[in-house]
Protein backbone atom coordinates (compact mmCIF):
# COMPACT_ATOMS: atom_id res chain seq x y z
CA UNK A 1 0.00 0.00 0.00
CA UNK A 2 1.38 3.42 -0.96
CA UNK A 3 1.34 6.31 1.90
CA UNK A 4 -0.04 9.18 0.26
CA UNK A 5 2.02 12.75 1.30
CA UNK A 6 0.59 15.88 0.79
CA UNK A 7 3.06 18.73 -0.39
CA UNK A 8 0.51 21.72 0.06
CA UNK A 9 1.61 23.16 3.43
CA UNK A 10 5.10 23.05 2.40
CA UNK A 11 7.20 25.60 3.97
CA UNK A 12 9.05 28.73 2.02
CA UNK A 13 13.52 27.42 1.34
CA UNK A 14 14.51 30.31 3.82
CA UNK A 15 12.90 28.03 6.48
CA UNK A 16 14.87 25.10 6.60
CA UNK A 17 18.26 24.19 5.14
CA UNK A 18 18.26 22.24 1.99
CA UNK A 19 21.61 21.18 1.72
CA UNK A 20 20.93 17.19 1.54
CA UNK A 21 21.73 15.56 5.22
CA UNK A 22 22.17 11.57 5.85
CA UNK A 23 19.58 10.87 8.01
CA UNK A 24 20.40 7.46 10.43
CA UNK A 25 17.18 8.73 12.45
CA UNK A 26 13.88 9.63 13.10
CA UNK A 27 12.57 11.65 15.96
CA UNK A 28 8.93 12.22 17.09
CA UNK A 29 7.36 15.54 18.27
CA UNK A 30 3.74 16.52 19.20
CA UNK A 31 2.77 19.91 17.79
CA UNK A 32 0.57 21.29 20.62
CA UNK A 33 -1.30 22.90 18.40
CA UNK A 34 -4.55 21.30 16.83
CA UNK A 35 -3.92 21.12 13.55
CA UNK A 36 -1.28 20.60 10.89
CA UNK A 37 -1.62 23.92 8.94
CA UNK A 38 -1.18 26.03 12.31
CA UNK A 39 1.51 24.14 12.62
CA UNK A 40 3.46 25.33 9.23
CA UNK A 41 1.94 28.53 10.14
CA UNK A 42 3.26 28.87 13.06
CA UNK A 43 6.89 27.91 11.82
CA UNK A 44 6.69 30.46 8.73
CA UNK A 45 6.29 32.89 11.60
CA UNK A 46 8.37 32.36 14.01
CA UNK A 47 11.20 34.43 14.32
CA UNK A 48 14.69 34.26 16.61
CA UNK A 49 15.54 36.86 19.19
CA UNK A 50 17.63 38.91 16.45
CA UNK A 51 14.48 38.88 14.28
CA UNK A 52 15.71 36.55 11.83
CA UNK A 53 13.90 33.16 10.01
CA UNK A 54 13.87 30.37 13.33
CA UNK A 55 14.75 27.87 10.75
CA UNK A 56 12.47 25.35 13.28
CA UNK A 57 10.43 22.69 11.76
CA UNK A 58 9.90 18.98 10.65
CA UNK A 59 10.20 17.25 7.09
CA UNK A 60 6.38 15.88 8.54
CA UNK A 61 3.31 16.60 10.44
CA UNK A 62 0.61 14.23 10.66
CA UNK A 63 -2.25 15.76 11.04
CA UNK A 64 -5.59 14.78 13.84
CA UNK A 65 -7.40 12.54 10.43
CA UNK A 66 -4.09 10.59 9.54
CA UNK A 67 -3.23 12.70 6.46
CA UNK A 68 0.72 13.51 6.39
CA UNK A 69 1.69 16.45 5.55
CA UNK A 70 5.58 17.07 3.77
CA UNK A 71 6.77 20.35 5.19
CA UNK A 72 10.39 20.04 3.46
CA UNK A 73 11.92 17.63 1.77
CA UNK A 74 13.32 14.78 4.28
CA UNK A 75 16.78 15.20 3.28
CA UNK A 76 17.09 18.87 3.87
CA UNK A 77 16.85 19.89 7.65
CA UNK A 78 15.72 22.37 10.42
CA UNK A 79 16.09 23.06 14.46
CA UNK A 80 13.59 20.34 15.66
CA UNK A 81 15.04 20.06 19.09
CA UNK A 82 15.42 23.23 21.08
CA UNK A 83 19.10 21.88 22.23
CA UNK A 84 21.26 24.70 23.96
CA UNK A 85 24.11 22.45 23.40
CA UNK A 86 27.33 24.38 21.72
CA UNK A 87 26.97 24.49 18.29
CA UNK A 88 29.78 22.51 16.94
CA UNK A 89 27.50 19.51 18.83
CA UNK A 90 23.98 20.74 18.45
CA UNK A 91 23.92 21.41 14.46
CA UNK A 92 25.36 17.72 13.55
CA UNK A 93 23.43 16.37 15.80
CA UNK A 94 20.09 17.94 14.34
CA UNK A 95 21.28 16.92 11.02
CA UNK A 96 20.79 13.26 11.65
CA UNK A 97 17.38 13.30 12.17
CA UNK A 98 14.06 13.24 10.04
CA UNK A 99 11.50 14.82 12.24
CA UNK A 100 8.02 13.83 12.16
CA UNK A 101 5.93 15.71 14.28
CA UNK A 102 1.79 14.63 15.23
CA UNK A 103 -0.94 16.91 16.04
CA UNK A 104 -1.95 17.26 19.11
CA UNK A 105 -3.07 19.94 21.69
CA UNK A 106 -1.00 18.39 24.54
CA UNK A 107 1.35 15.87 25.49
CA UNK A 108 0.23 12.28 26.20
CA UNK A 109 -1.14 10.78 28.96
CA UNK A 110 -0.67 7.48 30.48
CA UNK A 111 -1.74 5.74 33.76
CA UNK A 112 1.27 3.01 34.32
CA UNK A 113 -1.30 0.99 36.50
CA UNK A 114 -3.45 0.38 34.12
CA UNK A 115 -3.91 -2.61 32.49
CA UNK A 116 -4.62 -1.59 28.17
CA UNK A 117 -5.03 -4.84 26.28
CA UNK A 118 -8.09 -5.60 27.16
Amino acid sequence: MAVNVDRTFRLPDSEYFPDPQRKPGIAIHHTVCDSARKTVAFWCSDKSSEGDTSHVATAYVIDRDGTIFEAFDPDAWAYQFGLSWPEDQRIPFEKRFIGIEITSEGGLLFDCGTDYRG
